[in-house]
């Protein structure tokens, strides 16, 4: 499934739900770019999460993920997405 997408992914979908219905006080995700690699889709997530005080925290962050770093990350994943399918692009040229 692509991170490209936001609606056709059940996993998340599942936890926005869970989230709207306070399932659950702190969303873990293993790294962001699981959560999303699009800067709009991360944005929308954060805010749902903090509207219901929601904290979002890594595996390997040790601490609640900051709006700002939320930010720099998906940008970077974002950047990471379209290098990916740049070479893909390439590599499949005959």
């Amino acid at each position: 499934m692509s991170g490209a997408s936001f609606e056709t992914r059940p996993g998340l979908q599942a936890a926005l739900k869970g989230a709207r219905e306070a399932a659950y006080d702190i969303l873990l995700c293993l790294t962001l770019d699981r959560l999303s690699r699009d800067l709009e889709h991360s944005a929308k997530v954060l805010k749902l999460l903090q509207f219901h005080d929601i904290e979002l925290w890594t595996v390997h962050g040790g601490s609640q993920v900051s709006a700002m770093e939320l930010g720099l990350r998906a940008i970077l994943n974002s950047e990471m997405r379209e290098q990916v399918r740049y070479r893909t692009r390439e590599g499949t040229k005959p």
